[in-house]
């Protein structure tokens, strides 16, 4: 039995249909917004790592080049894979002294009981929606620091991927909110 090999172009190749879903999800902070929260929770050299991003959305330190980041699979430019497998707390002084998460909002929960958990020091951006949900008090009561970042309405917040880069959301439906957590103070 030969075994022959013929070219399927990526448009009607059902296999290739994920990688080209652009998703909301993938989301990211625009500059302006990313700036007032490395100036704000970074500290005096910035945040040092983005544990939950995409090499096309992880943020930027200070110098324009993008953090160590965590991606959920491995890629080209990823430092880690999985989050959820990684021991933040023994690893002081390293890339994760400074921590920067935007994780996507059915997470929050499982991201606060982790950061918990490894008893981290980490800068967590959120949606303020209402009903508040039932992680909203944990959050409060665990931060140093806190800052609306945007309110309902607001335009150019969170650029999401488009076919030609990255496309502004549009108006935002809730507040966005910044907090410093630190669970092991």
């Amino acid at each position: 039995m030969a075994i022959s090999l013929q070219h399927v172009k990526s448009a009607v190749s059902p296999a290739d249909a994920p990688s080209r879903r652009l998703s909301v999800v993938d989301s990211s902070l625009a500059p302006r917004i990313w700036s007032t929260v490395q100036r704000v929770f970074g500290g005096p050299g910035g945040h040092t790592c983005d544990l939950m991003a995409l090499d096309s959305n992880a943020q930027r330190d200070n110098n324009g080049i993008p953090l160590p980041h965590i991606t959920p699979v491995p890629t080209p430019q990823a430092n880690v894979v999985n989050f959820f497998t990684q021991d933040i707390a023994r690893v002081k002084g390293s890339v994760f002294e400074s921590c920067y998460v935007f994780p996507p909002f059915l997470l929050i929960c499982p991201v606060l009981k982790f950061l918990r958990e490894q008893k981290a020091r980490c800068t967590i951006v959120v949606r303020d929606r209402y009903p508040r949900p039932y992680w909203w008090p944990i959050l409060r009561s665990e931060c140093s620091l806190q800052l609306r970042l945007a309110v309902q309405g607001d335009v150019d917040v969170l650029p999401r991927p488009g076919k030609d880069g990255f496309v502004d959301y549009g108006p935002i439906p809730w507040d966005l909110w910044a907090f410093r957590v630190c669970f092991d103070c």
